[in-house]
């Protein structure tokens, strides 16, 4: 319970009020009750950069964060680098929170599908959770500034 979680008190349809927690979640655990500084949380979250979600949300949602954590990516594993900041920062669509929340559900680009609290793109089989998601919009006032 000390890490941002998969469930937060507005876990369910995409609102402005989700992805605010979602924030929060961050200050919360990362910042207040385990004190990192703001910069060093968006760091750790920055991670997702190698590895898999495993078995997380099911067997058929093991993927990468990002294509270059996979790890088959090199013959010695994954690539340590800045990929999943740099999809959070390119790749996302919206520029805000308001404009991301007021996409189709089925269409949150680059998202096809958006779960209670993580979005798939199943054509790259990656997953994000809320927590990862709202470091793309700094300006919302939804999580710590980095």
């Amino acid at each position: 319970h000390n890490l941002p979680g998969f469930h937060t008190a507005h876990s369910g349809p995409l609102t402005t009020q989700r992805c605010v927690a979602a924030g929060n979640e961050i200050e919360d655990k990362m910042i207040d009750l385990n004190g990192f500084t703001e910069e060093e949380a968006n760091v750790l979250i920055g991670t997702h950069t190698i590895g898999h979600i495993r078995n997380t949300f099911g067997q058929s949602w093991n993927g990468p964060w990002v294509t270059s954590g996979a790890d088959t990516h090199t013959p010695e594993g994954p690539t340590f680098n800045n990929d999943f900041h740099h999809f959070l920062i390119n790749d996302i669509v919206a520029n805000n929170v308001p404009d991301f929340v007021a996409n189709p559900p089925s269409s949150v680009a680059p998202f096809n599908i958006v779960f209670p609290d993580w979005f798939s793109d199943s054509t790259t089989n990656q997953q994000h959770l809320d927590t990862d998601v709202i470091l793309a919009f700094p300006s919302a006032g939804a999580h710590p500034h980095h």
